[in-house]
């Protein structure tokens, strides 16, 4: 299970794809085969202990899980910290410090129900006070944080009893459950303590699997085994965090050994890690589950306002010679607006295929033809041509862009490829001066439509609305979906309204979607029960176990 503070959609610009940046030999990560998890009640009690070491690019700045956002805290807070619901290894809603919770009628008001016997670190005993402190202490106008704004909704606590809590919202709204996420702080500490300044945030205390021992600036941060954690004690003694700003320096550490576990980019696994290397290390390749690249065409502008010209231009592209001569073979073609791994996405929706004479087809019912034979496609006696833009800078964005280009200009489309600035482009956007453009998105943890895809977010000056949608796309049934998803608590119905959407922007072709990115991670191959999941490995990082014989740290 994984703790998270807070989640916002956004585009990713220059550092969706950084990890792609390197050149090296095409590598399917088909080929990898991580090791399968093997039954717990198989472990024998000698499987306790050692430590695992890991290694970051950037020193914390806090452990208050009230006022940070980077991923680096995060992760570290997830260990320390609980919230009162977390997300499982299929990035959906679950229970954490609340075993479970019911939602009322009128879906305004969560009861929730907590775990009995949870323990704080110095062991002190967990109740819904926490809880009410904590969410007080948010919504205080004095106190200083980067998550307050997703309290707004959230109205008031009532305590039910020491295990029952109430939370009352001002409206039914989903998302308001994310606000849960935010690591709970203990009462009888911080009661007297100004929470903006407290030094109570250098040597946290928490209920989570671990607990801190050592924070040392710029060096390391050292956490030990909870044996009281109300989930099972960790099998790991220690969990240390090494401060190493150079990702190449981090890279030799883990070929030495100094650390255990290290996110790879491609040119690092496909030439500088040989066949001692993949003996000491398990690779595990994953898609991120909440972010995709796609090519967005401009649904106002001309002929693209047309689903066959859309239709035809996306399978005038091979996808697959994208993914192996840019990514390296890390990446996945995708059929709609999630990435392969999601719980939301359909499997069911194979992507469009690569079939160039069935786009000259298309575009010929809808009289796009070389009608005089100079080699480029013509309609109403005008060069049938189309402006890519993309995040100038942004290898992967670039080079993708060249290889459509490429295609495009096969079929007989003048393209005219132009990278820009980021700011330019943003301009470009709202403006809506543009026919098609590559970029990136990762969703929140809901996977919210709102922004990218409701016909409400379409960028348009005379309004104001700086909205997402750069598509240009309207659909009164998918913004009926999007419109309902706010208020629907079901997963099952909520998974049918995505589905129903999916199905619905794969027929329309509002964007070319391209892939998702898979990303590397080398583990020590003394670590055993690692799992694999769409949110990753770290999942059940508290039943990752080293066999005795094979420890390190004692």
């Amino acid at each position: 299970m994984q703790r998270v503070v807070s989640d916002k959609v956004s585009l990713i610009l220059l550092l969706l794809f950084t990890l792609c940046s390197g050149c090296g030999r095409q590598t399917q990560s088909d080929q990898l085969s991580p090791p399968q998890p093997v039954k717990l009640e198989t472990l024998p009690a000698i499987c306790l202990g050692d430590s695992l070491v890991i290694s970051t690019n950037t020193d914390l700045k806090t452990l208050n899980p009230l006022n940070s956002l980077d991923d680096t805290s995060n992760q570290i807070m997830g260990l320390i910290f609980n919230g009162v619901i977390g997300i499982d290894k299929y990035d959906k809603l679950c229970g954490d410090l609340a075993e479970t919770w019911e939602v009322s009628e009128d879906r305004k008001t969560v009861t929730f129900f907590l775990h009995e016997g949870i323990k704080w670190h110095d062991g002190h005993e967990f109740s819904a006070r926490d809880v009410l402190f904590t969410f007080n202490l948010l919504k205080d106008p004095d106190t200083e944080s980067a998550i307050k704004e997703f309290a707004s909704p959230l109205q008031s606590i009532e305590i039910v009893s020491s295990l029952i809590f109430k939370a009352h919202f001002s409206e039914p709204y989903y998302e308001s459950l994310a606000i849960f996420l935010t690591g709970i702080l203990p009462e009888h500490l911080f009661c007297d303590e100004d929470i903006n300044t407290s030094g109570l945030h250098m040597h946290p205390v928490g209920t989570g699997p671990f607990r801190f021992t050592e924070w040392s600036p710029n060096e390391q941060i050292v956490l030990e085994a909870f044996p009281d954690y109300f989930g099972g004690r960790p099998f790991l003694k220690r969990y240390i965090v090494k401060i190493m700003a150079d990702s190449s320096m981090a890279f030799l550490a883990l070929k030495r050994g100094d650390i255990d576990l290290l996110g790879l980019n491609p040119d690092q696994y496909t030439k500088q890690s040989d066949d001692q290397f993949k003996e000491q290390f398990n690779i595990f390749a994953y898609s991120r589950a909440r972010s995709y690249a796609f090519l967005s065409y401009n649904c106002t502008a001309g002929t693209l306002n047309n689903v066959k010209v859309r239709t035809a231009l996306t399978m005038a592209v091979n996808r697959d010679s994208i993914i192996r001569d840019v990514l390296h073979g890390f990446g996945k073609k995708i059929s709609g607006p999630f990435p392969p791994d999601s719980w939301p996405y359909d499997k069911s929706i194979d992507p469009l295929p690569y079939n160039p004479d069935q786009a000259r087809s298309l575009l010929a019912e809808e009289g796009i033809s070389d009608s005089d034979g100079d080699g480029f496609l013509d309609h109403d006696g005008k060069i049938f041509s189309l402006r890519l833009f993309t995040v100038n800078g942004n290898e992967s964005y670039m080079l993708s862009a060249k290889m459509i280009e490429h295609f495009w200009s096969a079929l007989g489309v003048k393209v005219d490829f132009q990278p820009k600035e980021f700011s330019s482009l943003l301009d470009i956007i709202q403006q809506r001066e543009y026919d098609t453009l590559i970029l990136g998105y990762v969703y929140g943890f809901n996977f919210n439509l709102t922004d990218l895809w409701h016909s409400s977010m379409i960028p348009d000056n005379s309004t104001g609305v700086r909205g997402l949608n750069m598509m240009g796309f309207s659909d009164s049934r998918v913004d009926e979906i999007i419109d309902s998803l706010k208020s629907e608590f079901n997963e099952s119905s909520r998974l049918r309204l995505y589905q129903e959407l999916h199905a619905i922007v794969h027929r329309e072709q509002p964007q070319l979607f391209l892939f998702t990115l898979e990303y590397l991670i080398a583990v020590d191959k003394r670590f055993h029960n690692l799992e694999l999941s769409p949110t990753g490995i770290f999942h059940n990082l508290t039943t990752w176990f080293v066999p005795e014989l094979l420890q390190k740290y004692r």
